[in-house]
């Protein structure tokens, strides 16, 4: 029986434990050599003059050019966000997996995630879930692995 081209969409974030999902993915045999597997991450440009980049807690800017600022701020998370990915399709490529594509998503990365794995119609999300965010941070912000799981149709595999 011919094996099936799956789209599998793996959502990173930056806290660097992508490599630890896609090591723990290749270790237990979830990827196929012909899937079709997309690396994707989100910026958030709403937290990011809040939050900072990565989501660690950062003290407000008391500069008076605020929107300055947050167009720095904002190509800062897109570089990083880039970084993360170009190193989880290095990883993937090391493992194996070639037929990989990099994918910035702009915006929650919630709805931003489950926004592409429905229009790119995905058979797979693999995420990871974070340990280290308190309970005030995770109530107010959300958990992304959680939103996927209550608002996509597609099987979700969370990583722990």
């Amino acid at each position: 029986m011919p094996e099936t081209q799956r789209r599998v969409l793996i959502a990173l974030d930056e806290t660097g434990s992508g490599k630890q999902v896609l090591d723990w993915v290749h270790s237990h045999h979830i990827l196929a050599p012909e899937d079709e597997i997309t690396v994707a991450t989100a910026v958030d440009e709403d937290v990011s003059h809040v939050e900072g980049p990565g989501m660690q807690s950062a003290p407000m800017s008391s500069t008076t050019n605020a929107t300055e600022d947050f167009a720095t701020d904002l190509r800062m998370l897109e570089r990083h966000g880039k970084q993360h990915l170009s190193n989880g399709i290095q990883t993937l490529q090391q493992l194996g997996y070639n037929n990989t594509k990099p994918e910035l998503l702009k915006g929650h990365p919630g709805r931003m995630i489950t926004k592409y794995a429905k229009d790119q119609q995905v058979d797979l999300v693999i995420c990871g879930r974070r340990h280290n965010r308190g309970v005030l941070k995770r109530s107010l912000m959300g958990s992304v692995s959680e939103y996927l799981v209550h608002n996509l149709d597609c099987p979700i595999l969370v990583v722990q």
